[in-house]
């Protein structure tokens, strides 16, 4: 057995930018044998610190001194014994996610595979991919065509956006759940322009972070399926799987759904009613690959497809294309590759920077296939977990 000797917490706050986001990174140390790395997904919205203190928290109480080869165990004991990980929310998932990342990427090492292989072998050596965070500061339908037809450009051949995130006057801002009938119009507009931008044949996914009301969702969801939406995502917040049934018998559009869904237990009745069509979990929020192989196979035995939701740094990413090669059912990956901001240099040769289009190959290299930039990282907070107790170090 490898017991894990200290776990360190890297605290990568991006508080600079106008949208502010914070990376929440673990290195977990083995006694004898290498180190492994994972991501809490949290790096937007409310909670990345807290995040890292439950990391800090559950390192100390469980994790120091575990052999690395018991995960699931690991897993059961945290959920039986926190006390709160039953209806646990997205911090204390999300830091039972980092530190399962990271035990997975150790036992790859040890074994001198990708955690694919670990996970029962590749169900494919390629995946698709669809972009996100390319739209930036569009605000006309004018500008969201433009900056559509240079990501296709680009070789990309499917794309999501939010058509309502951006105010008519330029303004990030969440809209009201029943938007007036000028900014429906506006919305609208948009997703026309990119769909004649790119052509008949690019996959075009509409995501509306939760945002509207169940009638909202339907009046809009009519008008959209005429721009061929492959995915019609989240248009009211996932705290019910009968609005999704409602809109889903009212909307002609796959719904997507599941990015705030962090157990088996809270997917069930999404798949079991076929509230949603395309499962959306993401394996920085959801119990890292412990748990995600559950849900896919949950979601498997209802006929469910996966799109794992990826939008933090990029060893998330690499976890989910380790994730999307053990798992039947899944469909297609999330990807964010415009990012200038500096977050790709988490890694030493991030996956983001390679040469991609449309489709990636799955990593073969051990553990996730990538390595940390410590020249990078340590810039950065950084608390050692171990057996002398906590230590921050500047």
């Amino acid at each position: 057995m490898h017991r894990v000797r200290s776990v360190e917490v890297f605290d990568i706050d991006f508080k600079h930018l106008p949208r502010p986001h914070n990376f929440i990174i673990v290195r977990v140390n083995t006694e004898d044998g290498p180190s492994g790395i994972g991501e809490a997904a949290m790096i937007y919205g409310d909670g990345a610190k807290a995040a890292a203190a439950q990391i800090r928290h559950l390192a100390a109480k469980y994790v120091v001194g575990w052999p690395v080869e018991q995960t699931s165990a690991l897993w059961t004991k945290i959920m039986r014994e926190s006390f709160w990980g039953p209806g646990g929310g997205p911090a204390h998932w999300g830091a039972i996610s980092a530190i399962d990342q990271a035990l997975w990427d150790i036992k790859g090492k040890l074994a001198g595979r990708p955690v694919w292989a670990l996970l029962g072998g590749g169900h494919r050596s390629e995946i698709e991919l669809y972009v996100n965070g390319w739209y930036g500061d569009a605000i006309t339908p004018e500008e969201f065509a433009d900056r559509a037809a240079r990501v296709v450009a680009d070789g990309y051949r499917a794309l999501k956006f939010d058509p309502y995130r951006m105010t008519a006057d330029g303004r990030f801002a969440f809209p009201a759940a029943q938007i007036d009938e000028d900014f429906a119009r506006l919305g609208l507009a948009r997703v026309a322009a990119v769909r004649r931008a790119v052509g008949p044949d690019v996959k075009l996914m509409l995501d509306l972070h939760g945002m509207m009301s169940v009638t909202n969702a339907i009046r809009l969801g009519r008008r959209f399926a005429e721009y061929d939406v492959f995915f019609y995502e989240d248009p009211v917040e996932t705290l019910s799987a009968q609005w999704f049934r409602e809109i889903r018998e009212a909307v002609p559009l796959p719904l997507a759904g599941g990015d705030r869904l962090y157990t088996r237990y809270e997917v069930r009745p999404f798949v079991e009613t076929r509230a949603l069509d395309i499962l959306q979990c993401d394996i920085g929020l959801s119990g890292g690959f412990t748990e995600m192989v559950r849900i896919a196979a949950l979601a498997e035995a209802y006929g469910v497809d996966l799109a794992p939701h990826n939008c933090a740094g990029p060893i998330n990413t690499a976890a989910s294309l380790q994730l999307v090669a053990a798992v039947p059912n899944i469909l297609i990956q999330e990807w964010f590759p415009y990012w200038s901001d500096g977050r790709y240099d988490i890694l030493r040769d991030p996956l983001e920077r390679r040469p991609h289009a449309t489709r990636i190959a799955i990593p073969d290299r051990p553990g996730l296939g990538v390595e940390l930039n410590d020249d990078f990282v340590c810039r950065y907070p950084r608390t050692v977990i171990d057996t002398i107790g906590w230590r921050t170090v500047a």
